[in-house]
């Protein structure tokens, strides 16, 4: 009967073996009966190897086929917790929270599960183990000193070339480029990194450890690639990345107190409402009650008036001289309403994201081109910065024959540079104290970071050439190519304005070489014909060559915006002579129009196809002509409408209730990365995306970003253009025509 039992007894314990190769990680610290009441990931312990912190005893099978390769992660890093030796008090900590564990302590319970336990749809493409952020952050043993601390770890999984060596081989898939896996696909093949940058890469894993905040981040990563390091014998390969601005715990926000900048702000904020709030009340209960229509107001009501909310919003709402040129006021507004839909993608889709293959597979649909090639609405701004102040220039020239080159200059950079700076201080010295999260020092502070440090290239408008890696503000560059655009602007007007000849000679050389530039570039430098917002670009754009080579260089960006000029020379000569389009005038060059503008949109599908062999010449050609055949189109409908009138879209573009928008989108350009900045760099999870939700957080950002744009607008651009206008002499209001 003993032999009998003894027999059964074998055959159980084998099975139990065979059936639970891995075992659960128990982080027991010493011998007691207590070591058995802690449950593993599981729910059982009776199987389990006694392990250490350090150190993970190997599984003896391989991960091939990705058998309990999580499994194996989550073990290793189960209540991961290092000893380093020259840290007394991170050794302390770490075993007091082991030893809690097994006690199942709250607090010790807690931050095991805010940390990544299991990982989930890393196949799909959601990399972001995020774990509980605030749950970590509230761990307070204060009897102890122990605090939490969130660390968000990047992990680069690989198999050993042992153990999966068709992993390291090229083509050994029937078709890399399809979206569809067989099913009896190994995982590391998903895993794996293709020659298709519309793919997001699988194999990169963004992983949550809750630590004692006595844990320095060095002692941190060594320990951890340590640890990881014991399953390369099973043949997994694991290389952890971990940076002090991936790590988060209360102590460090206690200790950064807001800087001098800070201060600034928040009292010129408060002193500029305070005098808006006393300059209202003085206009409407004061000077409109006693205003005498033929006697002008002093200077000190004028300087009052400067921040009256009521003076600032009827001059907002103020309709324009003329109305020929109304649908401008559309066409910046709604741009503008696009620019904003085109950087709620960039942050969504390169922050955390719950479904990349929703737009894996929107890459390979014809119609989200009009989404994917979207950068080339910034064009249409640059056709109308160019078409107004040539416009504006010729309208000078015509009152007095001649302008002063150094007050325009003066103008353009005083008129600008104010509440652009302002932002850029709110970047670096605001910006860092309005939030938290698990990205939020990986986002938020990366941006505040990279202001602090580069703030006075956007000062001197070189922020896209200087440092370009670097961007303080990422949509900045923008600002500064119109700025370099506008010093060479007035030159050329005035060469038109004296020899028309000579001018349309010396304007048509620019337009070639501004369009010789981009194609040399791209050809030379065999770059693609169009910016491809694939995820990798989204994630920090100033990272991808292309982006900081290319595309935001002035020399590279100039075509629309010498096209406007050559639009504006066009209308005032036209404007001059009362000459009027006909209808059928009108509506041929409408439809020409939008042919251009929707080939030139639409073509661009073409570099989006996976596989498609690279053509030099055919990127070389479709770098600047799509911009010319774009700004050719949005050119038309400004002297078209100026000279008699669009048809059924002039009252859309032309709305009353599209003027004082208009007049705000400088300020919402400014302020809206800022909104949706914060909107990412808050996420406690991955943002499941659809078109529904992206296009009802775009709704959000608009309402949102021209709200906080009007605020700005009221408090220091509308005064401080105010002010700058008592100073210039009076000028005559020339009606166009």
């Amino acid at each position: 009967m003993l032999t009998i039992t003894i027999l059964i007894l074998y055959i159980a314990s084998s099975y139990c073996s065979a059936s639970q190769p891995f075992c659960t990680l128990d982080v027991s610290v010493n011998n007691s009966s207590d070591d058995r009441s802690f449950y593993g990931r599981h729910g059982h312990h009776s199987n389990c190897h006694r392990l250490s912190n350090t150190f993970w005893t190997t599984p003896k099978s391989d991960f091939r086929h990705g058998k309990d390769v999580w499994k194996a992660i989550s073990d290793a890093l189960w209540a991961f917790s290092p000893e380093p030796a020259n840290n007394t008090e991170c050794t302390r900590h770490s075993k007091l929270y082991r030893e809690h564990i097994t006690r199942h302590t709250l607090w010790a319970v807690q931050m095991l599960e805010s940390s990544t336990l299991s990982p989930s749809g890393i196949l799909s493409g959601n990399s972001d183990q995020l774990g509980h952020f605030d749950s970590c952050l509230g761990v307070q043993l204060k009897s102890e000193g122990l605090v939490g601390q969130y660390c968000l770890a990047t992990l680069h999984l690989s198999p050993t070339p042992r153990a999966y060596p068709t992993y390291f081989l090229e083509g050994h898939r029937s078709d890399p480029l399809s979206l569809h896996y067989p099913p009896n696909l190994s995982f590391w093949d998903k895993l794996k990194v293709t020659k298709d940058p519309s793919k997001k890469v699988r194999g990169v894993v963004r992983w949550a450890l809750c630590l004692p905040a006595s844990c320095r981040v060095e002692d941190i990563h060594s320990t951890l690639q340590r640890t990881l390091q014991t399953l390369r014998p099973a043949g997994l390969e694991i290389r952890a990345d971990l940076t002090s601005r991936a790590c988060t715990s209360t102590v460090d926000s206690e200790s950064q107190s807001p800087s001098a900048a800070y201060y600034f702000i928040k009292w010129l904020l408060i002193m500029s409402s305070v005098c808006m709030v006393l300059a209202s009340a003085y206009d409407m209960l004061v000077y409109r009650k006693h205003i005498q229509k033929n006697k002008p107001p002093g200077v000190g009501t004028q300087l009052m008036l400067c921040y009256s909310i009521y003076e600032n919003l009827s001059a907002l709402n103020r309709p324009d001289p003329s109305t020929d040129l109304a649908v401008i006021h559309g066409m910046r507004t709604y741009s503008m309403f696009l620019i904003i839909l085109g950087h709620r993608c960039l942050f969504s889709y390169g922050g955390p994201f719950h479904n990349p293959e929703f737009l894996e597979y929107r890459y390979r649909r014809f119609e989200d081109i009009l989404l994917l090639n979207g950068t080339l609405i910034v064009d249409t701004f640059f056709v109308l910065s160019g078409f107004l102040t040539c416009r504006m220039l010729f309208l000078e020239l015509k009152r007095k024959g001649n302008f002063r080159l150094i007050a325009i200059y003066l103008y353009r950079w005083l008129r600008i540079t104010p509440i652009y700076m302002l932002m850029v201080v709110c970047y670096a010295a605001v910006l860092p104290h309005l939030g938290s999260g698990p990205v939020w020092k990986l986002k938020a502070g990366l941006e505040a970071e990279r202001c602090s440090n580069n703030w006075w290239t956007n000062l001197l408008y070189i922020n896209n050439y200087i440092n370009a890696d670097q961007m303080c503000m990422f949509q900045s560059w923008y600002i500064s190519c119109d700025m370099h655009y506008s010093l060479v602007a007035p030159l050329v007007v005035y060469c038109l304005w004296q020899s028309p000849l000579a001018g349309m000679f010396l304007l048509g050389l620019i337009l070639t070489l501004a369009a010789l530039v981009p194609f040399l570039i791209t050809y030379i430098g065999r770059y693609d014909g169009v910016l491809r917002v694939y995820m990798s670009l989204l994630v920090d754009p100033g990272q991808v060559d292309y982006y900081r080579n290319v595309y935001i260089k002035s020399h590279n960006r100039a075509v629309p915006y010498v096209v406007g000029m050559s639009a504006a020379y066009i209308y005032t000569h036209l404007k001059g002579t009362g000459y009027k389009l006909t209808v059928n005038q009108v509506g041929v060059g409408s439809i020409v129009a939008a042919i251009v503008a929707l080939t030139s949109m639409m073509a661009a599908w073409i570099f989006y196809i996976p596989g498609r062999p690279y053509h030099p010449l055919e990127n070389a050609l479709y770098s600047p002509l799509h911009r010319l055949g774009w700004a050719s189109a949005m050119s038309w409908i400004i002297v078209a409408a100026g000279l008699t009138g669009f048809g059924i879209l002039e009252p859309i573009l032309s709305m009353k209730s599209l003027v004082p928008l208009s007049r705000l989108t400088y300020s919402a350009f400014l302020v809206h990365g800022l909104v949706q900045l914060y909107s990412v760099a808050t996420l406690r999870v991955p943002e499941y995306m659809s078109f529904p939700k992206l296009f009802w957080m775009w709704l959000g950002d608009v309402t949102a970003s021209f709200i906080l744009a009007l605020v700005l607008h009221l408090l220091v651009e509308a005064p401080v253009t105010s002010l700058f206008k008592l100073i210039q002499p009076k000028r005559k209001v020339i009606k166009e025509g």
